[in-house]
């Protein structure tokens, strides 16, 4: 519940005003009815299930696997190339040993034209190293797989050169060495065209080659870009799903952090199986413990600030019923829906009455009549029943017409004085909760104060205000009453009364039969006036008596009522006879306070001359007259005697 301050905050109403609203409908605190917001974390709850540890470790072994397959891939490129490099190499001596072969028959064929051989050069050695050659060449093209019908072709060619230069040599000058000479070139011819298609045919391989060994650098070039560039996509991509699923949550537990921080004690984060769920369990066990905390702090500020409200309404309380009425309405607040009420005695009696009850939730009406039938009231400290049939409960909790209830009940203390007591009921086993008894407590503790001190300003304002024998107003709120009279032009008629030989009353009597004699006279005159009507004792055995708005000749009438009440109360009190003289004036006489008592004191004074027991009316001209013989020293002795 909550209550709104007042609107004048800071400024204290007048008593004329009355004490300030209490609000009626408190609104409920919202803290303690609203279940839990839970941040949604918007992640894969899949991945959730694995630890961030397990997470990162799987990023390690993909960014392990990408490294590892883009340098596979490196590796199978160059492999290829190197591979494409070592088949144009075997070409390129397939080509040389084919140059070789060709160069030793060429020096074969000039080695039988009977050219000068070079040093250790002879035929066999040349044909032994030309063979040696075209066996070289068949053993490496047939190892390479590649084509052999072109160099066995030139070795066969190569051998018949070989054997028709031998023949040319041996037929040296005989009759048969023109045609061999002939069949020789031929031979010759016919090994050096084999031997020129075998280099064709290398060299078309070769440039095959060499172009497969461009395009197959391209593709491994390319090969290892298009690796290395999925490799980081894919590391990219699965770092990315890794980090999202640890930011997100994390974002998201930001967020019911920074919510919570704002104030709204509702934000939690969501568990979840891995380290920022625990972390976010952590959070809201937290956040828990300190929302409960707030809810109750604000619980306590909020009963605080009611009280706080009742205390000022009741503080500023003019009187008792004032007071009764903001206890009321302090009751519908504090305890709404229970029964409470207040029971009071008055300043005279120890009789318990009812002045205050819960407008909503009525009053348990308590049987108890008399303060000392309270057990709170006796034991003087607030007491919770449970259980009205327990051994210590209060036996008037027992046979109630609405059935048995729980109770509380506060003493009300009025300065050290118990006057009454507050009283909340509930079903059995169901008191008011502590928090409505300390509140209970301290309503009945303001209540008790502002009673007491109204009660003691009362006591006051009668103990200053009355004269303390006759219980009449005395001479100050005489002239208080006379000067508001004056300063409004309320026109009133002033009477100075004097009861006859006081003196020789109380000397004869004595002064115990004098104060029954006064009395007895301001009984009288009590009882023959009117509401507005002042009677006052002025000191001594003289009295005054206001009557506004009243006309001269009425007055004189009321005077003479009261002559004759006074002799008929002094025969049925059995007291020694006495008389009372009156001096009448009215206040158009006179413009203040002292000229009108002059001019009554001298009808008095008159009354006295006359022979006292009588009303005589007195103006500025009787005054003026009697009060010259006083200076003339023809002054009587009535008002001593």
């Amino acid at each position: 519940m909550s209550l709104e301050p007042p609107p004048t905050e800071g400024v204290a109403p007048s008593v004329e005003t009355g004490p300030p609203p209490i609000p009626s409908n408190p609104a409920p605190i919202v803290l303690a009815d609203r279940p839990p917001i839970v941040i949604d974390q918007e992640d894969d709850g899949r991945l959730r299930r694995w630890s961030v540890r397990t997470r990162l470790s799987a990023l390690v072994v993909v960014a392990s696997l990408v490294m590892v397959g883009s340098a596979g891939a490196a590796l199978a490129a160059v492999a290829s190339v190197a591979e494409r490099g070592r088949t144009v190499d075997r070409v390129a001596t397939a080509r040389t040993l084919n140059s070789t072969a060709a160069g030793l028959l060429r020096d074969v064929h000039e080695l039988a034209l009977g050219a000068a051989p070079a040093p250790g050069r002879d035929l066999e050695s040349l044909g032994a190293a030309q063979e040696a050659a075209g066996r070289q060449l068949t053993a490496l093209l047939d190892a390479e797989g590649l084509s052999t019908e072109l160099a066995s072709a030139a070795a066969a060619a190569d051998a018949r050169a070989v054997q028709a230069a031998r023949a040319l040599e041996q037929a040296s000058g005989g009759a048969d060495a023109p045609a061999l000479a002939a069949q020789e070139a031929i031979s010759f011819r016919a090994a050096v065209d084999a031997r020129t298609k075998v280099d064709v045919e290398l060299a078309a391989r070769a440039a095959r080659e060499r172009a497969r060994l461009s395009m197959t650098q391209r593709r491994a070039v390319v090969a290892v870009i298009v690796a290395a560039v999925l490799g980081v996509v894919l590391l990219v991509a699965a770092g990315t799903f890794v980090l999202q699923s640890i930011l997100v949550p994390l974002r998201a537990l930001g967020r019911a952090m920074r919510r919570f921080g704002d104030g709204d004690l509702r934000s939690r984060g969501a568990p979840a199986p891995d380290e920022i769920g625990t972390l976010a369990r952590s959070f809201n066990v937290t956040a828990e413990g300190v929302s409960s905390r707030i809810r109750e702090l604000s619980a306590d500020a909020e009963r605080g600030n009611q009280l706080r409200i009742i205390a000022e309404a009741i503080d500023l309380a003019a009187d008792e019923p004032d007071v009764f009425r903001i206890v009321d309405h302090a009751m519908g607040i504090l305890g709404p829906g229970r029964p409470i009420e207040l029971l009071i005695n008055d300043a005279e009696s120890s009789r318990l009455r009812q002045v205050a009850k819960n407008p909503n939730g009525g009053a348990p009406n308590c049987p108890v009549v008399d303060t000392t039938a309270c057990v709170a009231i006796r034991r003087a400290r607030t007491l919770t029943f449970s259980e009205p049939d327990s051994i210590n409960a209060c036996p008037l909790l027992r046979d109630r017409p609405d059935g048995p209830c729980s109770a509380v009940c506060v003493p009300i203390n009025t300065g050290g004085t118990l006057v009454g007591v507050l009283h909340a009921t509930g079903p059995v086993g169901d008191p008011p909760p502590p928090p409505t008894i300390e509140q209970l407590v301290i309503l009945a503790s303001e209540a008790g104060a502002r009673i007491g001190s109204i009660r003691t300003l009362e006591t006051s304002r009668v103990e200053a205000t009355t004269d303390g024998l006759t219980g009449l107003a005395n001479r100050r709120m005489l002239e208080s009453t006379l000067s508001d009279l004056l300063r409004t032009s309320t026109p009133f008629v002033l009477v100075v009364a004097d009861l006859d030989h006081f003196k020789s009353l109380n000397d004869t009597y004595g002064h115990e039969i004098g104060d029954r004699a006064l009395q007895l006279f301001a009984q009288v005159l009590s009882s023959n006036v009117r509401g507005r009507d002042l009677v006052a004792r002025f000191g001594g055995e003289e009295f005054v008596l206001v009557y506004p708005e009243m006309d001269v000749q009425l007055s004189l009438e009321v005077l003479e009522r009261i002559r004759t009440a006074l002799a008929r109360a002094v025969n049925a009190a059995g007291m020694p006879q006495f008389t009372c003289s009156f001096g009448v004036t009215h206040s158009s006489v006179a413009p203040d306070v002292d000229g009108l008592m002059r001019i009554a004191d001298a009808g008095l004074y008159m009354a006295k001359d006359l022979g006292r027991d009588r009303v005589v009316y007195s103006d500025a001209d009787l005054a003026a007259e009697v009060f010259a013989r006083d200076r003339n020293g023809n002054g009587n002795e009535h008002n001593q005697v």
